[in-house]
């Protein structure tokens, strides 16, 4: 099952390779959900999945999504629904978040994710090709699959939940490690990264983080286990091939 919403930034390439570590019947909770195509994915192959994220506008489109999808279709597909010009879609962008009615919001989210370049809300530019009648079936369609949830945290709160693993899907590394003084958007996450070599470090749960490539990863992360994977969704071992990495503490 794919998403109704797109992401331009991951692949998932690391997907195929989750699923040999992590077994069925697993119970996996999973941070930064946007797009969530891993945790569809897991949760299709009898994985339980929860999947969290501390942001308001993110967790609004996808509580719409599960209980009314049909609503946000037909929103969505009223003529009078639809942008009149990049300057309107560019105000929108900045405006999402004053929206009130979690339907007509999350219809937006929706219409500004299929039309931003990237997939990201907040920002991106302007381009329709993406928005598609067959895309809109899509959305209208969607079930939640039956080990998929849905679930809202506070932002900086120390993780502890119950589970087998805690997954971050969607990382990228910066040499900023501890992300101090940055702004963060209504549909972005800047994970501490110094944070989450320490979760490595002292948790005893089983941790697995999925890295975009960056050369600054392995001499970070050099005490733990890395999984280079290239752009087929295969292990390799050539640095010159890999397109994704698999950081565990186990």
């Amino acid at each position: 099952m794919k998403s109704p919403i797109k992401d331009l930034r991951y692949k998932n390439y690391s997907t195929y390779e989750l699923k040999n570590i992590i077994e069925r019947g697993a119970v996996v909770n999973t941070f930064g959900l946007f797009a969530a195509n891993v945790e569809l994915s897991l949760s299709l192959s009898e994985r339980k999945v929860n999947a969290h994220t501390d942001k308001h506008v993110i967790h609004q489109f996808w509580e719409c999504l599960i209980s009314d999808s049909s609503r946000l279709y037909s929103i969505l597909t009223y003529r009078g629904f639809k942008f009149k010009s990049e300057l309107e879609f560019n105000l929108l962008q900045e405006d999402l978040p004053t929206y009130k009615d979690a339907y007509f919001r999350s219809s937006l989210f929706y219409l500004l994710n299929r039309c931003s370049t990237t997939g990201q809300v907040s920002c991106g530019k302007f381009d329709i090709k993406n928005y598609t009648a067959i895309g809109l079936n899509h959305l209208k369609t969607f079930k939640k699959p039956e080990l998929f949830d849905v679930l809202l945290y506070e932002q900086n709160r120390t993780i502890d939940v119950k589970g087998d693993y805690l997954l971050f899907p969607t990382l990228n590394f910066t040499y900023n490690l501890s992300n101090i003084g940055k702004n963060t958007s209504y549909d972005g996450y800047n994970f501490n990264h110094r944070k989450l070599k320490d979760l490595l470090k002292n948790q005893d749960k089983k941790i697995i983080l999925i890295y975009n490539k960056h050369p600054g990863l392995f001499s970070f992360y050099k005490n733990h286990n890395i999984i280079m994977i290239d752009k087929h969704g295969k292990q390799t071992l050539t640095k010159d091939d890999y397109e994704e990495a698999i950081v565990t503490n186990f």
